[in-house]
């Protein structure tokens, strides 16, 4: 190649280069960025609030967005909402899906209460004790301290993964008497409190508002099957169809022997 062609082909080369730079540039920028509310619930504060705490910075490349310091900084703000994703929709535009925290849990600690969500969020502290009605008390160590605020987590990773497979496992298997799955507030007037004994094995033990206690083994492990067997026992209580059986009491049971062997069943 000539000295000349040379010259024209890595000018042709750079301007190629600049132009495809100058289209990122231009094309591949937001612009354009709104809310999704995935449970269609209403909230107390308007899309251009959320948006705004994102902090998405408009006409940034949208391959460069941080988007998960924006679903930090919503989360921490907002302690209420939780962000399912924030989606790549064009070139030029994202959309922040949302869907807003449910109070399931309460502990205390020091004379407050602690409102969480099933993945040990705090929603809101309080010392009002009409703000936990209704809700499943955790008798469990969660590290709670004078130093949280609304929107940290709290309690050790194990407990906060047992409990959330906990409640997707009831979402999944367990019906109402209509034949449909529970909703949260239906999980709410089952369980009145849950907590994790150490037995040589971990025990997940769930005290019901009927008064019966559902104690399961290793709960780690195969959690969903263990949740629908004993609550298929927990439904026979409740419809009378177990000789001597009362779901005011007693204890059902997914547990092991010493040798590793299940003991399954209902113990009065």
């Amino acid at each position: 190649m000539t000295k000349k062609g040379f010259i024209i082909l890595t000018t042709i080369l750079l301007s190629v280069v600049a132009l495809i730079i100058l289209l990122f540039g231009c094309v591949f920028c937001l612009r354009k960025q709104y809310v999704t509310i995935v449970d269609g619930l209403n909230l107390d504060y308007s899309n251009e609030e959320i948006i705004s705490t994102a902090s998405l910075e408009n006409g940034k490349s949208i391959f460069a967005l941080d988007k998960q310091k924006a679903i930090d900084n919503i989360e921490k703000t907002y302690p209420d909402l939780k962000v399912v994703q924030i989606k790549t929709v064009s070139v030029i535009s994202v959309e922040i899906r949302i869907r807003t925290r449910v109070k399931m849990y309460y502990a205390t600690s020091e004379g407050n209460y602690y409102i969480l969500d099933e993945e040990l969020k705090i929603l809101s502290i309080t010392t009002d004790e009409s703000d936990i009605n209704g809700l499943i008390y955790i008798d469990e160590d969660l590290g709670l301290n004078s130093n949280l605020v609304a929107g940290d987590f709290v309690g050790q990773a194990y407990f906060a993964k047992i409990s959330e497979s906990l409640f997707t496992s009831m979402y999944s298997v367990v019906k109402n008497e209509q034949g449909e799955y529970l909703t949260r507030d239906e999980i709410k007037d089952i369980i009145q409190s849950i907590k994790i004994n150490h037995v040589g094995y971990d025990v997940l033990s769930i005290q019901t508002r009927a008064g019966v206690e559902i104690r399961i083994g290793k709960p780690e492990s195969n959690l969903e099957y263990k949740i629908n067997v004993c609550f298929a026992v927990y439904n026979k209580l409740a419809e009378g169809t177990i000789d001597n059986g009362d779901i005011t009491h007693g204890t059902i049971k997914y547990l092991y022997d010493s040798n590793g062997v299940e003991i399954i069943g209902y113990q009065v």
